[in-house]
């Protein structure tokens, strides 16, 4: 299952009203409709009584904070570029944290060694990677190519082939390159590359 902000975005709403709306989202609302989320999958036939949470940005700080509040169910929680909870949170973390951070961006990093070192120091599992080189927009543009490769649907994929140029269907790392940067623009200004990815 997938929850994400993008329906606020885009062609819906511009980013700086989406942003804003996000902003005011009450912690105890958010975390309440993940854990409603994670019930309704967990409870799916083919599902295990478990789930983990990823998130991005935003979305990765509140990944962390659903790791503070540890719900049952939860496995384990990947923090993309989040900042951390205030450190005297961090003891009530009962599953592994995965932190993926832009190694030049200082703002997010910043509180990562005393978020490191609590955890550590309480026993409690939290991997840090930090992505040298790479910055926010790296890692949009990076998963960028993720989503052209797993999650487009067969009409979108044909269409996002049409648009960057990858002829019968064979990305070229210029292609490839293109559909990033569009993606990574997409996610800056809400605003799609062609009409028919506006969906």
């Amino acid at each position: 299952l997938l929850t994400a902000k993008a329906t606020l975005e885009g062609d819906t709403l511009p980013g700086a009203v989406a942003t804003a709306a996000i902003r005011s989202l009450r912690a105890e609302d958010v975390h309440r409709q993940l854990e409603a989320v994670a019930r309704y999958g967990m409870a799916l036939p083919a599902a295990l009584p478990r789930y983990g949470i990823v998130g991005f940005c935003w979305g990765g700080g509140t990944s962390f904070a659903h790791a503070v509040r540890s719900p049952e169910g939860l496995g384990a929680a990947v923090v993309y570029y989040g900042p951390s909870p205030d450190t005297p949170d961090l003891g009530r973390v009962k599953v592994p944290v995965l932190g993926l951070y832009a190694g030049d961006d200082q703002r997010i990093n910043a509180r990562v060694p005393a978020t490191d070192s609590v955890m550590r120091r309480l026993g409690k599992p939290y991997d840090v990677h930090f992505f040298e080189g790479a910055d926010f927009s790296t890692m949009v543009h990076e998963i960028g190519h993720v989503f052209r490769r797993n999650l487009l649907s067969d009409e979108d994929a044909a269409i996002a082939a049409r648009w960057a140029g990858a002829e019968a269907g064979t990305w070229t790392v210029k292609a490839e390159e293109k559909f990033a940067s569009g993606f990574e623009r997409y996610l800056l200004t809400g605003k799609a590359p062609t009409k028919g990815l506006r969906k």
